[in-house]
């Protein structure tokens, strides 16, 4: 008899702890869908940002929240200004936590300039994680596409290329000479 109430008591955690995973998953997913209707209201508003600012902020929040992960970035690389706007940022985060959530060892993220011109701007983001499957390069900037592992929405780099294009910019991925995952981020110069 008593088994049975074991029993019980495991299956009602389990169906607690999914109908949690579940508001959780929505939640994340409210969040994300207000970000994306923002960033259809923000497309015309671009402005001058100042890049090392941005970077900065965003490699000094994000090392906070990951010990497993490492990013060796020189902010001076980065004093230029770009056209972009406020949602910059979670581009930037969106890619620093990816490396750190898809990855289980420690991890080295590198940020450098890959191309700079009068009127662009490339931002390299590499790593030596995992990379990335090569059936899942292409998909990997649709709304909603995750990978089998994955326990994200699958929109975080979807609306990362949609803020991107939206700042006239582009973004691409590719395997890193370290290993894992590069993402090359260009952005116009102001």
């Amino acid at each position: 008899m008593r088994l049975a109430v074991m029993e019980e008591d495991n299956s009602a955690y389990d169906h607690i702890e999914k109908v949690h995973q579940t508001g959780q998953d929505a939640a994340d997913l409210i969040d994300t869908v207000g970000e994306t209707i923002k960033t259809l209201q923000e497309e015309d508003e671009t402005e001058r940002k100042h890049l090392e600012s941005v970077l900065t902020d965003v490699v000094e929040n994000v090392d906070t929240k990951f010990d497993s992960l490492t990013i060796e970035y020189q902010p001076e690389e980065f004093d230029t200004n770009v056209y972009a706007g406020d949602l910059v940022e979670s581009v930037f985060a969106n890619i620093f936590s990816n490396a750190a959530v898809h990855n289980d060892d420690e991890i080295t993220v590198w940020v450098s300039v890959a191309e700079s011109t009068q009127e662009y701007l490339t931002v390299a983001i590499a790593d030596d994680g995992e990379g990335i499957d090569e059936g899942m390069k292409e998909k990997l900037f649709e709304m909603g596409k995750k990978g089998p592992d994955s326990d994200g929405t699958g929109l975080g780099l979807g609306l990362a290329r949609t803020l991107i294009e939206a700042y006239g910019g582009s973004i691409e991925v590719s395997e890193s000479h370290h290993g894992g995952a590069s993402f090359n981020i260009t952005l116009r110069t102001a």
